[in-house]
């Protein structure tokens, strides 16, 4: 599972990248910190699973990222957003959202129910 990472605060880089490599089959392909980045990283790494991080630097956050990466055709059942927001501040998603708050307890879980998703569409 080829992951993409879009964080643009370099501890939460680091937290998350330590956390994937918990998860067995997982791989980080990138890490990347604003909009640009992101969608250049997307088409030459095509990853399986999208990390966002809401508030990044530039005229377009993590939403944006999610957006543009549905319109590619990328599923929403794998993409994350990760914030330290307020769920209610947020606006609405198709992806689910994990607080940076409680996102050491629920991110490994979160990427092992996409891998679960994945390989049942690659035997399906």
């Amino acid at each position: 599972m080829k992951i993409l990472l879009v964080e643009d605060e370099l501890l939460w880089q680091q937290g998350v990248t330590q956390l994937v490599g918990l998860v067995t089959g997982s791989e980080m392909v990138a890490v990347v910190d604003n909009y640009d980045d992101a969608v250049t990283a997307y088409k030459q790494h095509q990853p399986d699973v999208v990390l966002l991080d809401w508030n990044l630097p530039g005229d377009k956050d993590g939403i944006d990222v999610g957006k543009y990466l549905i319109e590619q055709g990328h599923s929403p059942d794998c993409m994350l957003l990760v914030s330290g927001a307020n769920p209610e501040d947020i606006p609405p998603i198709p992806y689910r959202h994990i607080p940076k708050s409680v996102m050491s307890g629920q991110l490994i879980q979160a990427l092992q129910d996409i891998l679960a998703i994945l390989s049942s569409r690659s035997s399906g």
